[in-house]
């Protein structure tokens, strides 16, 4: 009815070529010179987009990221952002058939959204990038601080990762230990291990000529805050 047609009108336009569609979903736009995971999106878009994919880029925050997102539209991606989209599910709803493939980065923060594309996206191939295994990563604080708090919230999104994992085609890992644990705890489980892709950077002076230390590390990861904490307590004296 007029609602139907309405809502339609709402959403961005997806047109479909003789490409390949590919959705990415991550927690927000990638911002390749504010941290390491928005490089690692980047790449995999990069190389989508050479292989030949039409992608459409999705932010769990719907935010137009302002130079972020024309940089995407630069690359030959097309962004989706509120107003634009006023949900994930909504957008699913009238489009979600067109997709071939859809790469979810970060889906544990989120796991709602996985559903809806297992639901909604019929066609498509689901690729769950995990990009660190927060279950294991909470887990060890959990042992190192003694928290039984830790240990539940840890125990939680073991259940979450595994779960999208199971309704995904395949998931990737950054690390051998983590792609051997899930051979052990889930080998039903269609796992790749893919380590981060980084173009090397030409070196400056030698190191005796330098002076000053930097720390790479964006502090909205709480594993970044601890690791500099423990280097100016334990490793700087």
């Amino acid at each position: 009815g007029a609602f139907r047609r309405w809502r339609e009108y709402q959403q961005a336009p997806v047109q479909k070529d003789e490409r390949p569609l590919v959705l990415v979903c991550d927690v927000q736009t990638p911002r390749p010179d504010r941290d390491s995971g928005s490089i690692d999106t980047d790449h995999y878009m990069e190389m989508l987009l050479e292989l030949g994919f039409q992608i459409v880029f999705f932010p769990f925050d719907l935010r137009h990221d302002g130079p972020y997102t024309y940089r995407l539209e630069q690359m030959g991606v097309q962004p989706l952002f509120y107003p634009l989209v006023d949900s994930l599910e909504h957008h699913l709803e009238i489009h979600g058939r067109k997709y071939d493939m859809v790469l979810l980065f970060r889906a544990q923060e989120d796991p709602e959204l996985a559903y809806a594309v297992r639901r909604l996206c019929p066609d498509a191939r689901i690729v769950f990038n995990t990009v660190d295994l927060h279950f294991l990563r909470l887990q060890r604080q959990a042992e190192m601080e003694d928290s039984t708090e830790l240990r539940e919230k840890s125990r939680q999104y073991r259940e979450i990762e595994l779960d999208i994992m199971r309704i995904s085609d395949a998931s990737i890992v950054i690390s051998t230990v983590e792609r051997d644990l899930l051979a052990e705890e889930a080998p039903d489980l269609k796992v790749f291990h893919i380590p981060y892709i980084r173009e090397t950077q030409a070196q400056g002076g030698g190191f005796s000529n330098r002076r000053a230390l930097v720390f790479i590390g964006g502090f909205a990861h709480s594993p970044n805050v601890d690791a500099i904490h423990y280097f100016v307590n334990e490793v700087w004296q």
